[in-house]
């Protein structure tokens, strides 16, 4: 009888040990000045697909029209470069998150490196029908020309169709579950005081946080 109350322990010591070395990222619980701390999972989250294209604007040209970096070698930024842009010109662009982390992480801030010229409206939140369409015709488009496989495919649908009645698509503040798959839809418009036939490249950097930071 002894004997199994000197293994119950140490078998609780064991598993605590390995409980720490699993989850080792700090997660502030307390206020900002004197904050507690808390060993947690890892954080990690970045972009794994970019897709866009010209926007009913057929003299315009945005390469890659389609970058796959996948789950494994997510990025923070994403470049591009657009050609022979004109006033009245538009856009539609998705970003394609994925956090592969073991906890929640919050959109800290979505910077772009942009001229003045150009107008980007979001569409976070509740997804529009018509702006699913868009993003579905995309995909679909993107697929047929051997751009995508079948695996990103799925997932891209997947995730369009999860965002159409939710408080979804990417927006600063958004808190994304551990494995989630998130997008950041947009429009770009391009305003009267863009030079013809204006060329440019372009980066939109996406920062994330701890979920309650």
């Amino acid at each position: 009888m002894f004997k199994k109350f000197l293994i119950f322990p140490f078998i609780l010591v064991l598993a605590l040990a390995f409980s720490y070395a699993q989850f080792n990222e700090s997660l502030y619980i307390g206020g900002s000045q004197f904050p507690n701390t808390v060993s947690t999972g890892e954080l990690d989250v970045g972009i794994w697909a970019w897709t866009g294209k010209p926007y009913y604007s057929p003299y315009m040209e945005i390469e890659p029209l389609a970058k796959i970096w996948g789950y494994d070698n997510a990025t923070k930024t994403v470049e591009f470069k657009v050609n022979n842009a004109y006033p009245g010109a538009k856009t539609f662009c998705i970003v394609w998150i994925r956090n592969t982390g073991s906890i929640a992480a919050k959109v800290k801030s979505i910077k772009w490196n942009l001229p003045d010229y150009v107008n980007v409206t979001y569409y976070g939140g509740k997804l529009p029908d018509w702006v699913a369409k868009d993003a579905r015709d995309f995909v679909d488009e993107l697929y047929k020309k051997g751009m995508i496989n079948n695996y990103y495919y799925n997932e891209m649908i997947n995730t369009i169709n999860e965002r159409v009645n939710s408080t979804g698509c990417l927006h600063e503040g958004l808190v994304l579950d551990a494995e989630e798959n998130d997008a950041l839809i947009l429009y770009w418009t391009f305003e009267d005081n863009t030079p013809e036939n204006a060329s440019f490249t372009g980066s939109c950097t996406i920062e994330f946080t701890q979920f309650n930071q």
